[in-house]
């Protein structure tokens, strides 16, 4: 590691950071930068065979503010700024110290967090030449400084993989949204193969997605979304579907999520 002096334009923004949203405070942080400067060095590094140098652990907004600050203001100050170089390593490590970094300052919506670490699975693997299982995964990154169980890893890519349609409605999402939608979107996968044969990647297709989309409509016109809503609006398409009344469908669904009784729960004769 060692501080080196750049120009503004030699630094990029790490392009897969995991924290979409623009940050709140930008104008905050860019005024603050005019006057004051920046008082903690970013920190960059540099692929092996490119020119550029990438921000290495947050701060992608200060790099934003002050490169702003130069083109809006051509002032010298904001020209070239210090940063610690640290010494390249790996895809899997720059990921991994954005989502650090994002989520010891709470800059993260679920979804965020969910592509962040389904990319950083996709990384591992690529580097590792193996895929990895949940635990495997929960082994790594826990060892990489991200305790995250195989729960919420499950939650993540279940998430990315099947919640995608539901488009900007993902910003409101939460882990607890995705906790109680899963296991009655898979009960409903589940009765849907038993009743018509149906599979998973035509039941999302021809019934879920197009409820997801009426979701994000809706979203747009009144800000709001509930989990409860869409699996209820996801029963009854499943239910013209199969051409079941609801009610039975939502019976059935009800038995398949419901938890299995213990002994000492049976009812005695």
């Amino acid at each position: 590691d060692c501080q080196i002096e750049l120009k503004v334009e030699d630094i990029r923004a790490y392009e897969h950071n995991p924290r979409r949203a623009n940050n709140a405070k930008f104008a905050e942080i860019k005024e603050s930068i005019r006057s004051s400067g920046i008082r903690n060095p970013l920190t960059v590094t540099r692929r092996p065979g490119e020119e550029h140098f990438i921000v290495e652990a947050g701060g992608n907004t200060r790099l934003l503010a002050i490169q702003q600050l130069w083109a809006e203001t051509g002032d010298p100050r904001f020209r070239k700024l210090t940063a610690l170089f640290r010494p390249w390593r790996s895809e899997s490590h720059v990921l991994t110290a954005h989502l650090i970094e994002n989520e010891q300052r709470g800059e993260m919506t679920f979804w965020d967090k969910a592509s962040g670490g389904v990319a950083l699975k996709a990384r591992l693997e690529a580097e590792k030449g193996r895929t990895l299982s949940l635990r495997h995964l929960e082994e790594e990154m826990k060892g990489l400084g991200l305790p995250v169980n195989t729960a919420t890893l499950a939650h993540y890519l279940f998430a990315t993989e099947r919640l995608r349609t539901l488009g900007e409605v993902v910003a409101d999402l939460s882990g607890l949204d995705v906790k109680s939608m899963q296991p009655r979107l898979n009960a409903m996968k589940r009765y849907a193969q038993t009743r018509a044969s149906l599979a998973e990647a035509d039941l999302y297709v021809t019934v879920f997605e197009p409820v997801f989309r009426q979701v994000v409509d809706q979203y747009r016109q009144e800000q709001a979304f509930s989990a409860a809503e869409v699996c209820r609006a996801c029963e009854e398409a499943l239910a013209r579907q199969l051409g079941e009344p609801v009610a039975q469908v939502r019976s059935a669904l009800d038995a398949l999520t419901r938890p299995p009784q213990t002994a000492s729960e049976t009812p005695s004769a």
